[in-house]
């Protein structure tokens, strides 16, 4: 240690007093930067919350109606339009919605009855059509049976005729 402080008193106060000097604009720098930076988010906050209404005490009790059938002041102080008269005509209201919605819900129970029923029959006929096209396609196979039949019996010989060719043919076959 003896080496360092004796170092230090061989050193010119002239450089000693530069670094110090130096050291001292530099801290003097620091602290106005951070203050600048301190003082203007200081700032930013302040105007957050200056824009904000700030309430007390007093701004939580409701005010005095100045109209009572026109405007009621709610316990912000925002205004909102009055309809009701009194809490017996809005208990009334309520109450009369209330059924309203009861009736609403029955109503729409009945739709989905119906709708429902709706679909079974929609089932049901498109099951009788499923059937109404199988038959329609045996009838039409049935008619080119009957039209390949009548092709095979002439129009103009009698039964008797039509058998005897018909055995003729068989014996000439054998």
């Amino acid at each position: 240690m003896n080496s360092l402080s004796y170092s230090l008193l061989e050193v010119p106060s002239s450089i000693v007093q530069t670094a110090t000097d130096e050291f001292d604009t530099i801290l003097q720098e620091i602290e106005s930067c951070s203050l600048n930076m301190l003082m203007s988010s200081a700032e930013r906050r302040a105007s957050m919350f200056s824009s904000r209404p700030v309430f007390n005490k007093t701004d939580c009790q409701p005010m005095k109606f100045e109209n009572q059938r026109r405007i009621c002041y709610s316990a912000h102080g925002i205004g909102i339009s009055k309809k009701y008269g009194s809490i017996d005509e809005l208990r009334r209201t309520i109450s009369r919605q209330e059924i309203e919605a009861v009736e609403v819900d029955k109503e729409i129970e009945k739709l989905e009855c119906h709708k429902k029923e709706l679909e079974d029959k929609v089932r049901e006929k498109s099951v009788e059509l499923e059937k109404l096209c199988e038959r329609k396609y045996l009838v039409n196979a049935v008619m080119e049976a009957n039209k390949e039949n009548t092709s095979i019996i002439m129009p103009g010989f009698n039964a008797v005729e039509r058998i005897d060719k018909l055995t003729g043919n068989l014996t000439k076959n054998l």
